[in-house]
Order: structure tokens, then C-alpha cells, then sequence
């Protein structure tokens, strides 16, 4: 499985937060929010965090994680953004990710309701970006063409007409790529594949993590989704009330870009089964779904046994061949 680690200056930052205030109001702020998300409130109402103490619990409880799966999709990119626009920037997580991911920190315009994320993301560290409060439902000025659009976690927030008419929006801001990420479930896998069908009509190309630009090959009750592991700090376990000092962020995205991709791959749909001498990979390929199983004598043995959920298959037409 792959992992992320959290830059030090924001772990640092998201520690002094959680040091400033009282712990048991902190638990109570990251109890309720967790809440809400487990019961799915959020869907056409979304959680309103007013308070600095809801801030921080939403802060020190999603963004670990959230930085985590926008890490992990922007190094995907076939190139890096010189400038990025994110609808629903929350905290600005997608530019402290872009800033971990690229040598060069892309220019950013956050598109944002909750006026309070602005000062809460400065008094963390977040590096300069132009805010524009506004709420997406009501969004009507086209924004300005940027090389990278992100949409993450918001299509679950909105209608389906507002989702379509918000989709719409950043694919016509994106200048080069556009990034869809939603949660690692059936029903977000669903937004993301209809997003992704949506986004085909109007002429993009799919650069990840599907090889092509075809209907999906995969069939209810399956969907396709991925995992990141992300450290716990203390605070973090704390406001979560875990043990455990990591968790595995379950995610559902896509990658659209103006132009087709230079190389094609083969992804990894789950964990790969390994047996002594074996190994059996569930692909999707360029042309369907394909079961690889290496032996010891297998011409992809050596990268098999090494292979992970998620990676990337081969740089080519089609994987190697099938036993």
C-alpha cells in the first residue's frame, strides 16, 4: 500500500493548534463532525464549521488524510501546474499537497464559502494563494483558466444538477488537467464514474488511473478504489480517539487532461495475492480486465512480487503475457 508523509511545518502547525485548545472540547468538535460524515448529513447539507474549535477538529481529523490522497493523485500528473484552482478548498489542503508533489509551488486561486478557512490556513502555514469566497451551488462567473483544476470531496456535497454544473466549471478552468477526488465507496466511486463519462463527452482524455478512455470495464457490486496509509500524530489519535498510530484513506478519482496521454499503463485494482512462487495481479488494462499470475519462471516475476495496489503497469500497449 502506498503512504504519504505529512510535511513537518504542517504537523507542527496542526500540533500547536490542537495545544491551544481545551482537549475535551477538541474530542467533542471531532466526535460530532465524525458524526456527520458517518451518517452522510453532508450530502446536500454540508457540515458548517464556524467555531476555531471545529476548525481545528476538522483540521487535525480530514486533512492528514485528505493531504494524503491529493498527494498521492497529483503524482500522477503528467506534468507539474504552474498554477492550480481549487472549487471547495476547505483548509487549502490541495496546495500544501502541490507544494509536497512539485519542485516549484503552483500559483493558487481557492474557491471557498467558509470566510474562516482564509485566516485558519494562514495561521497554519499555508504558502500564498488568492481566495475567492463563493459558494459553488450559486457559482456563476466562469473562472479563470488555470494548468491544474481540483475537485476533491465536494461532488458528494452537492445535487446532481449542481455536481454536473460545478464539474462543467473546472473542466473549463482547467487549462491542462483536471482532478476529480471523491471517497473510496460504491457511492463515490458512482459520482466519480459519472463525472469521468461526463467529462469524456466533452472531450477530455484520461490520464489516470484507467489506460483508457472507454466505458469502465467493471461490474456492480465491484467498483474501483484506492488506499493511502498516513501517519498518526498524537493530537491526530487524540482528536480521533484511534489507537492506531496510522490510518488508510479509501479514495475514488480521475485524472482528465486536454491532451491524450504520451504513454499508456496497466493498473493494479487490488491487493496483489501472493503465495510461495506466486503472485496473482488483478489489472485493468487497455483492453479490459485481465488476470496476471507469475510464476517463478514468469517473464514479470521479479516486478510482480513487487507489485502494489494502485501502481501502474507497464508503460505500454497491453501487459505481458497471461498464464
Amino acid at each position: 500500500m502506498r503512504s504519504a508523509l505529512i510535511p513537518k511545518t504542517l504537523r507542527e502547525a496542526l500540533k500547536r493548534e490542537a495545544a491551544a485548545l481545551p482537549p475535551a472540547e477538541l474530542a467533542a468538535a471531532a466526535r460530532k463532525l465524525s458524526d456527520s460524515y458517518r451518517l452522510g448529513q453532508q450530502t446536500t447539507q454540508p457540515v458548517r464549521l464556524h467555531r476555531r474549535t471545529d476548525l481545528a477538529a476538522y483540521a487535525l481529523t480530514r486533512m492528514p488524510a485528505t493531504f494524503a490522497a491529493l498527494s498521492t493523485v497529483f503524482a500522477e500528473l503528467p506534468a507539474a501546474p504552474r498554477s492550480l484552482i481549487d472549487f471547495g478548498a476547505g483548509p487549502g489542503t490541495s496546495l500544501w499537497a502541490a507544494q509536497s508533489v512539485f519542485d516549484t509551488t503552483p500559483a493558487a486561486t481557492l474557491i471557498e464559502q467558509n470566510t474562516n478557512w482564509a485566516t485558519f490556513a494562514g495561521d497554519l502555514g499555508l504558502p500564498p494563494a488568492t481566495w475567492r469566497h463563493a459558494d459553488l451551488r450559486r457559482l456563476e462567473h466562469a473562472a479563470e483558466v488555470h494548468d491544474l483544476a481540483v475537485l476533491s470531496y465536494v461532488l458528494n456535497e452537492l445535487s446532481k444538477l449542481d455536481a454536473t454544473r460545478v464539474l462543467r466549471q473546472a473542466w473549463d478552468a482547467a487549462g491542462t488537467a483536471l482532478v476529480l477526488l471523491e471517497p473510496g465507496t460504491p457511492a463515490g466511486f458512482a459520482r466519480v464514474l459519472e463525472a469521468r463519462r461526463q467529462l469524456i463527452e466533452w472531450g477530455a482524455h484520461i490520464a489516470a488511473p484507467c489506460p483508457h478512455s472507454r466505458e469502465c470495464p467493471l461490474q456492480t457490486p465491484d467498483w474501483c478504489h484506492f488506499a493511502v496509509r498516513v501517519d498518526r500524530t498524537r493530537a491526530h489519535r487524540f482528536a480521533k480517539g484511534g489507537e492506531l498510530g496510522y490510518e488508510d484513506e479509501k479514495f475514488s478519482y480521475v485524472v482528465a487532461t486536454r491532451s491524450a496521454p504520451e504513454v499508456t499503463a496497466s493498473r493494479v485494482l487490488r491487493h496483489p495475492l501472493h503465495a510461495a512462487g506466486r503472485a496473482e495481479l488483478k489489472l485493468c488494462t487497455p483492453t479490459g480486465l485481465k488476470t496476471l499470475i507469475a510464476g517463478k519462471k514468469h517473464p514479470d516475476w521479479k516486478q510482480a512480487r513487487k507489485a502494489s495496489w494502485g501502481d501502474r503497469w507497464r508503460a505500454m500497449e497491453a501487459p505481458g503475457p497471461m498464464d
